[in-house]
């Protein structure tokens, strides 16, 4: 189910992708056919210069949205399974791109044997879809609501340690180098204070919690 949501929402990143680049395109040619259209114009062996400009819509815009390009987001909160913990970092180096980092913590026994815990600890980047120009007017919860999908990897440390009867079994493999998709929204009551649920990433699991924007 994971993979499925975050493939719809590479799809309509990608939909709003091409949608921005046919409106670029069609801003081109009739700024291209304007500054054309001034130069016929202008009489022959005039020594003057046509007073055009062309123009060029961005493709992105942080305008009556939450989130934009410098914002610094942390963020806190909890695994909801394996219980745990998980702390995060984000910068907006653009209106629809951040990019950070994060840790996290949790465990869990296996059979009452095992007992396994977890240490992650990586980078990350994610794309704000809702900040696409083409898309802006047409979610008016933006100044609310952020959206997000991106991709986390770094180190998973992790250790077992035996908690059955009798002869111990071999000792499991556990932690090693990860790469994992994830989504999430940030929901803002406030200007600076935020609630966030997030699936995937560091932790493998649903998170949610708090956080702030600076």
């Amino acid at each position: 189910m994971r993979r499925l949501l975050f493939a719809g929402f590479v799809m309509i990143i990608a939909s709003g992708s091409i949608v921005a680049e046919e409106d670029f395109a069609d801003a081109f040619s009739d700024s291209h056919s304007t500054e054309t259209a001034n130069e016929t114009a202008e009489p022959n062996g005039s020594e003057g210069t046509s007073n055009t400009s062309s123009s060029q819509s961005d493709w992105a815009t942080s305008s009556g949205s939450c989130y934009g390009k410098g914002d610094i987001i942390v963020s806190a909160g909890i695994p909801l399974w394996p219980f745990g913990l998980y702390g995060a970092f984000d910068y907006g180096f653009h209106d629809c791109i951040s990019g950070g980092g994060g840790f996290g913590f949790y465990g869990y026994s296996y059979s009452s044997l095992w007992k396994y815990r977890y240490l992650p600890i990586g980078i990350r980047a994610a794309f704000h879809p809702f900040n696409l120009e083409v898309l802006a007017d047409k979610i008016p919860v933006r100044d609310k609501l952020d959206a997000y999908a991106g991709l986390a990897f770094g180190q998973r440390i992790g250790w077992a340690s035996w908690e059955g009867a009798g002869a111990k079994l071999e000792e499991p493999e556990v932690g090693g180098f990860m790469v994992r998709e994830y989504i999430g929204i940030r929901y803002f009551p406030t200007d600076n204070f935020f609630l966030t649920a997030e699936e995937g990433g560091l932790t493998w699991t649903l998170n949610i919690g708090v956080g702030l924007k600076f």
